[in-house]
């Protein structure tokens, strides 16, 4: 479970910190945000699990945002991947992936 921390003035989210954030089409999402607002009326918020791609959310679009403050679980945590396996994994998925393009398409790796 996480605690955070009503944030009023949206123009005060801090680029690169961790927000729970309510928007009309999303629903609630926990991520790191990029604050565009100033700028561009939007906020990029970007996925702790880097194999989702960053999304914009126009401001328009937001009810409320939190401010991330802390986690408190009664659960452990599982044991992390060593970097190693995880490197091998991302490589070997790779690897598939370029097999099953080239399946797919076979003139592309001509």
């Amino acid at each position: 479970m996480g605690t955070g921390e009503f944030v009023q003035d949206w123009n005060n989210i801090i680029t690169g910190h961790a927000y729970i954030i309510f928007t009309k089409d999303e629903g609630i999402v926990f991520k790191i945000a990029e604050n565009l607002i100033p700028k561009e009326q939007k906020l990029v918020l970007f996925s702790l699990n880097p194999l989702y791609e960053p999304y914009d959310v126009p401001v328009a679009d937001v009810k409320e945002v939190w401010a991330f403050v802390n986690y408190i679980s009664a659960e452990i945590p599982d044991p992390m991947i060593p970097r190693e396996e995880l490197y091998s994994t991302v490589a070997k998925l790779r690897q598939d992936m370029l097999m099953m393009k080239n399946r797919m398409n076979p003139e592309a790796s001509a």
